[in-house]
Parts: structure tokens; C-alpha cells; sequence
């Protein structure tokens, strides 16, 4: 019986070593490490313990500090297709073993609706559904609504790594343009690819931001000290009975229809309002920096090669729009500080054609962050997109565009053109104005009646104006005769029916306004 004892004793005093050996979710079976850059690795165990972390040829050491924190350099790492494991030892004994790791290419993603759209809701779901038997691809999988007060360590309970399969791509609804981002990337680099997801629809670039974006910018601070308002005046007791107020007000409403034979009375509230957070705020996911805490600062540190990001219809109203351009060089500047890299290359989709008041104007500012940042790509996706749905399928569009950007600026391919023509230059000629292009090393296609474009007449209005393409340039021709002092294209929200000038790779002309000083 003693004998039996010692050895429990044994045992119990073995597990307690590694008990507090932990690592985020995100270092877990199935992950992607990036290739060709130091990867770090983090975690917590006891305090003091010795730490070694092995991969393949690949080691580290680190000692625990007095808190348990600890944190490891491996790299950098060779690109492999061939799934390993990686041994996470505490003084001398294997603690943890994270198995099937590949390493290849990482990419964050992030944004609303439109970055989230599950893959089975896009129009290209049933070839992916077919061909989308990928175990080169890996996903990080969050639950959708994981909000926080203040930056987490670690992600929901829930979040994991998972294979690209054609199960798992409809059962968890991967989010579409990271899955054709990685599908192309995959098979250009022939090398494994590993997509973070974080994206939320219906949300602000204010909740995407870190607090010390939100205290020190003059943009977000309004919003901060607006959300301070409406927090503190929130009353959970009273919103509470308001609701069951409502609910028994149309309850009663909808028997008295059915007893009458009547049809039924449209519900007086929405399902996002049913659905605001008590008691944090009247709307915890759009509350500044609530997302970032939670879905984007558990990841920061994991090296990844850059970000895509896709958003910017809620915001594409006032008074948001008003600052549209500064937010986004802000959320930028947010997340690059969070890595520790302010050269992290970041491509974002520009709105496409969408039927909504203010959208022309905020592709302008989209349009100056692209030109006037360093190491920034823009996707323009004018010629996409559908007149009454905020929410196009067509997102293969996107995901490949985002690529070829990708190719060209963050791994150095001679080989493409990844960007359509950009205004560079308006030589106003009298009757006409001759524009000179940026063509990235394109051309444009021929077009002998180019629509879309505008003209500043004298009376300080936009007029219609003829337009063709001549060699690689547009020469621009009021309809009805006189001086001008201003040309714009496709300077409407809805506006995919009048795109008429791409370049012979097929990507299209970016909306512009110049005028005269």
C-alpha cells in the first residue's frame, strides 16, 4: 500500500511540473508558420521553469519569468510541406505537443461583412466545394462576437486551426476572400498557407483599433468620448423592461391580428437589437477598440507576412466619412505598432459599385491612404458589385486581386501587372483634356466610347462628357461645347454599368476627381 502511494505521489508531484505550461490557441495542431522570418513563440508555465521549444532542426531556450511568462525565437524556418510537430518542453520534459505543423505564408485578415461572408453564400461555392480539398491550407478559425474591454492574451476557448476541406469550409463557413486569397497564393508559391480570420459585419474601423489609437487621435477621440456618454446613461434594469414592454405590446398586437384575420403586424425591432450587450453598452461590437482586444491583440506577436482588410460600408456615412481617410491611416498605423513592424505590407479592398450616398467620395479617400502610405496595396472592385445588395457573391474577385497585389509588392514577382490604370496626370487643353496614366506596366484596352466620365463646366457643375481611349491615354471632350476646369470618373455610387477603361490584364480604371487650382 505505501509502495502504492509513493508512486501516486510520484505521479502527482510529474503532472504539477507541467501543469501551468499553457500556450495561446493560436499555437496549436494544424497551425502555419511563417516561412523565412523569426517566428516567435510565447506562453506561460512556472515561474523559473527552463523552456525549449523544438521544431524539426529548429530550437530554442528560455527561462520563465517571475509572472511565467516566457517567450522563444525559432528561425527563420525553411517553407515545408511535410507536417511536423512541435515539442514545447518544461525543465527537460515534453509539456506540450502541437502535431501537423506546415510553414509557408501567414496572412491576417480582417474587416466586416463583406471580409466575413461565409464561402457557401459566394457564387463561386460550387467549384470550391469541389476543388476545395486543400491540406495545404490552414484556417484560424474565432467565433464570430468576441469582444473585450481590454487586449487578451489569448483567443475564445473555441478558436482553432482547422484543415481547408470541403466539410470544414461549409460547416464553419470559412470567410471567402481569405480562402480565394489562399487558394491563389497556394498554388502560385506552391507552398502551404495559413489564414488568421477576424472579421465582423456590421462594424466600425473605431472598434478595430487599439485604446491608444482611440485616446491619442483627434478622429477617434470624439467617438471615444461619445461612447463614454452613451455608456455611462446606459441603464440595464431600463432597457431590460423597454424590451419586454415592446414584446408584450406585439405579442398582444399579433394575437388580436390572427383573431381578426388579419396579417400580422411587422416586428417593431431588429435582431441586432435584440442582441445589444447588456450591461457593457448599447452596442459592445462597435464599442472602440472592443474588437481589437479581442480578435486581433491575441494574435499580435505570431509572425505573419501581412494584412488584408476589407471594410469600410459602415463607415461610408457621416459624420464617420468625414474622417474616412485618417481613420483608416490610423487603423493602419494600429496594427503594424501591434506587430512591432511599421513596414507589414497592408491591402485593402476599395468599395465596389453599391447603390448608397457618400461611397463615391469615400473611394476618393481610400484612394489618397493607398497613394500617399508605404508598403499599402488597394484592390479597386469599381467594376464589381450589385446595385441593392451590400453584399456581392462574386468575392473570387476579390481574393485573386488581392494576390496579384501580393505577388508583385510582398514577393517580388517582375512577371504581373497587379494594379489597373491610376490618374496621373490631366493636361487641360482648351475644348479637351488629355489624361496620362500610371499603368504599372500595362496598357489600356482600346475603347472608341468610354463612359463615366465628367467634366467642372464654368457654372461649377459636373456635366456628362464624351470620352475615348487613344494609345494610353483618354481624351476628354465635353458634350456640349466650352471650358472646363475639371474632369471625373465614375464619380457615382452605382457606377459598375459605366466602367468602360481597364488595361489589357483586365483590372479596371480607379475612380478619380481632378480639378483645376
Amino acid at each position: 500500500m505505501k509502495k502504492l502511494i509513493s508512486l501516486l505521489l510520484i505521479c502527482v508531484c510529474g503532472a504539477s511540473a507541467h501543469a501551468v505550461l499553457k500556450l495561446p490557441r493560436i499555437f496549436s495542431d494544424n497551425m502555419v508558420l511563417q516561412a523565412g522570418e523569426p517566428v516567435k513563440i510565447w506562453g506561460r508555465a512556472t515561474a523559473g521553469a527552463g523552456i525549449s521549444v523544438r521544431l524539426g532542426e529548429d530550437e530554442a531556450s528560455a527561462v520563465a519569468d517571475d509572472e511565467g511568462r516566457w517567450s522563444v525565437e525559432l528561425g527563420p524556418l525553411t517553407a515545408s510541406k511535410a507536417p511536423a510537430v512541435m515539442r514545447i518542453d518544461e525543465n527537460g520534459e515534453t509539456g506540450v505537443e502541437i502535431a501537423n505543423v506546415l510553414v509557408g505564408e501567414v496572412w491576417m485578415t480582417g474587416g466586416q461583412s463583406n471580409m466575413e461572408l461565409g464561402i457557401p453564400s459566394t457564387s463561386d461555392w460550387q467549384r470550391i466545394k469541389t476543388e476545395g480539398d486543400y491540406p495545404l491550407i490552414r484556417y484560424f478559425w474565432q467565433p464570430r462576437t468576441t469582444v473585450a474591454a481590454e487586449p487578451q492574451e489569448d483567443f475564445n476557448p473555441e478558436s482553432k486551426w482547422l484543415v481547408c476541406t470541403p466539410e470544414n469550409l461549409e460547416k464553419y463557413r470559412f470567410h471567402s476572400v481569405a480562402v480565394y486569397f489562399a487558394e491563389a497564393l497556394m498554388k502560385d508559391l506552391d507552398t502551404p498557407v495559413g489564414m488568421i480570420s477576424s472579421a465582423h459585419g456590421g462594424t466600425p474601423m473605431r472598434a478595430w483599433v487599439d485604446q491608444q489609437t482611440v485616446s491619442e487621435s483627434e478622429d477617434f477621440r470624439a467617438i471615444w468620448e461619445d461612447f463614454l456618454k452613451r455608456r455611462d446613461a446606459y441603464d440595464y434594469e431600463a432597457a431590460l423592461k423597454q424590451v419586454e414592454r415592446t414584446r408584450a405590446d406585439y405579442e398582444a398586437k399579433v394575437a388580436a391580428a390572427k383573431a381578426a384575420g388579419k396579417p400580422l403586424p411587422p416586428r417593431p425591432f431588429s435582431i441586432s437589437e435584440l442582441h445589444k450587450p447588456w450591461p457593457d453598452s448599447p452596442d459592445a461590437f462597435r464599442t472602440p477598440a472592443y474588437l481589437f482586444n479581442g480578435k486581433v491583440a491575441p494574435a499580435a506577436g505570431y509572425t505573419v507576412r501581412g494584412f488584408l482588410w476589407y471594410q469600410g460600408e459602415n463607415d461610408a456615412k457621416a459624420p464617420s466619412s468625414a474622417t474616412f481617410d485618417a481613420q483608416l491611416k490610423g487603423l493602419i498605423g494600429a496594427w503594424r505598432r501591434a506587430w512591432g513592424d511599421e513596414s507589414l505590407p497592408f491591402i485593402f479592398a476599395q468599395l465596389p459599385s453599391y447603390d448608397s450616398s457618400e461611397w463615391e467620395e469615400v473611394r476618393q479617400k481610400q484612394t489618397a491612404v493607398f497613394q500617399n502610405g508605404e508598403h499599402i496595396g488597394m484592390v479597386v472592385l469599381i467594376d464589381e458589385g450589385e446595385e441593392k445588395d451590400i453584399h456581392p457573391k462574386n468575392k473570387t474577385v476579390v481574393g485573386r486581386r488581392m494576390e496579384r497585389i501580393a505577388l508583385k509588392d510582398v514577393y517580388g514577382r517582375t512577371d504581373i501587372n497587379a494594379y489597373g490604370p491610376l490618374i496621373e496626370e490631366v493636361d487641360f487643353q482648351g475644348k479637351t483634356a488629355v489624361l496620362a496614366f500610371d499603368l504599372d506596366g500595362s496598357h489600356l484596352r482600346p475603347v472608341s466610347a468610354a463612359t463615366g466620365f465628367e467634366v467642372l463646366a464654368a457654372d461649377g457643375t459636373w456635366k456628362p462628357a464624351h470620352a475615348e481611349v487613344s494609345g494610353d491615354s483618354v481624351i476628354v471632350r465635353p458634350e456640349v461645347s466650352g471650358k472646363f476646369t475639371g474632369v471625373r470618373y465614375l464619380y457615382t455610387p452605382w457606377a459598375k454599368p459605366l466602367a468602360s477603361v481597364f488595361n489589357t490584364d483586365g483590372l479596371p480604371l480607379a475612380p478619380f476627381v481632378v480639378a483645376q487650382e
